[in-house]
């Protein structure tokens, strides 16, 4: 098998995402991978082409100028050709030279600057903050042996995540940005799997994880199988199937990990760090989401100053009415959903307090509704003083409700 330049859309059609100094309309690339065989599996140093994965990443990565970046797993060298356009120099790394040469290729045949190739596992072959933007598709796959180059994970059980989160702390600068698949255990006996990715997260960096999609081990294993061509092989199948029993897991979740340094002298607390499932979400967030997340979650007020301010929907979000309205002031409100149609997060339900707040508009602070809303829901003031200082939080983290001017376009 040889590799030979596919044409790729990396930019338009359903990615939605911009890169500096490139059109996202009608830019073709072309991208040089292996082809998949009509019938049976791949070869172990097979070099994939531009799938899912891939255009996840592409997706989550943050698109600004910077001076070094890393594409780590480099595959087909679609992250390294994104990541030229916008870092000064681009460093891409993998462990099967035939990955190197695609991605050698994939950046002559665009023009591209050239890469840094290096030769390695993981993180190792680098020096502590040496990039300002990492972008990771490693073989991040859970499997009782190593035995395809991008996909098996090459570490036991889901002790790859951890490892990942680990090293990227160390080689990102200040400032820096690191985005990561990979995949964790739901395992039966336990902690939640929520509770499991959240412990990995070194200390002094800001970290999110997001679970998009989880599968039972007979579901993930078949489509791992089908994807490497492998399906008929009920030999590896019943071997995979018993390993994942031995780890005690009951489904595999996967997404991604971000990571972001505060930058030098930055001042503002104990960076966030957060673990969610979004498997509802739209569509994947694009770099520059990747990035507000963060910030809001920065600049969230404390209790008094939440208090003591007016929230409101932020540009571009909708509340939407229960089917049945409220016929009277005075009766139980029925929950509302808010809803942003250009974000990438579903819609988020409502309490009523809430829905109150929210569709009531009364004017003033918080603290001075506070009676007007427990008399109206039929609840005690404290239940409604919980449900704003915890909820109203919630939803300025996720874009929804905001307490300052905005600019106009929706916050997500």
């Amino acid at each position: 098998m040889s590799l030979t330049p596919k044409p790729v859309d990396l930019l338009g059609g359903s990615a939605g995402f911009g890169v500096p100094g490139w059109d996202s309309n009608d830019r073709t690339f072309l991208v040089v991978s292996d082809d998949v065989p009509d019938h049976g599996p791949v070869a172990p140093d097979h070099v994939m082409g531009v799938g899912g994965a891939t255009r996840t990443l592409l997706t989550l990565t943050p698109r600004l100028p910077v001076g070094t970046a890393l594409d780590l797993g480099c595959g087909c060298g679609a992250g390294a050709l994104l990541l030229s356009s916008h870092a000064e120099s681009v460093v891409a790394s993998d462990i099967s030279p035939r990955a190197l040469a695609a991605t050698a290729a994939t950046l002559r045949l665009n023009d591209a600057p050239a890469a840094l190739l290096v030769r390695g596992s993981l993180m190792d072959p680098f020096a502590d903050a040496s990039f300002d933007v990492v972008a990771a598709d490693p073989p991040f796959v859970i499997t009782p042996e190593v035995r395809l180059d991008y996909r098996d994970a090459p570490l036991p059980g889901d002790s790859l995540g951890p490892a990942l989160l680990t090293g990227l702390a160390r080689i990102l600068r200040p400032g820096g940005w690191g985005v990561v698949l990979a995949s964790w255990l739901h395992r039966a006996d336990g902690p939640a799997w929520t509770e499991q990715v959240a412990s990995w997260f070194p200390p002094g960096v800001a970290a999110w994880a997001a679970q998009r999609d989880q599968l039972a081990p007979d579901a993930y294993v078949d489509f791992w199988l089908r994807d490497a061509g492998q399906a008929a092989d009920q030999q590896l199948r019943r071997a995979w199937l018993d390993h994942v029993a031995t780890l005690g897991a009951e489904a595999v979740g996967f997404g991604w990990l971000v990571l972001h340094r505060p930058p030098a002298g930055d001042a503002t607390g104990l960076p966030a760090q957060w673990v969610e499932d979004v498997g509802t979400a739209s569509r994947i967030p694009t770099g520059a989401e990747v990035m507000a997340e963060f910030g809001r979650r920065a600049a969230l007020p404390d209790a008094g100053t939440l208090l003591a301010s007016q929230p409101r929907l932020a540009p571009g979000v909708r509340l939407t009415s229960p089917e049945f309205p409220v016929v009277a002031a005075v009766a139980s409100p029925q929950a509302a959903w808010l809803t942003a149609p250009t974000g990438w997060r579903a819609p988020e339900p409502l309490d009523p307090p809430l829905t109150w707040w929210f569709r009531t508009a009364p004017g003033g602070p918080m603290a001075d509704a506070l009676d007007r809303c427990a008399a109206a829901s039929g609840l005690a003031v404290d239940d409604v003083l919980v449900s704003w200082l915890v909820g109203v939080r919630v939803l300025m983290e996720r874009g929804f409700a905001t307490l300052d001017a905005s600019p106009p376009g929706c916050s997500q």
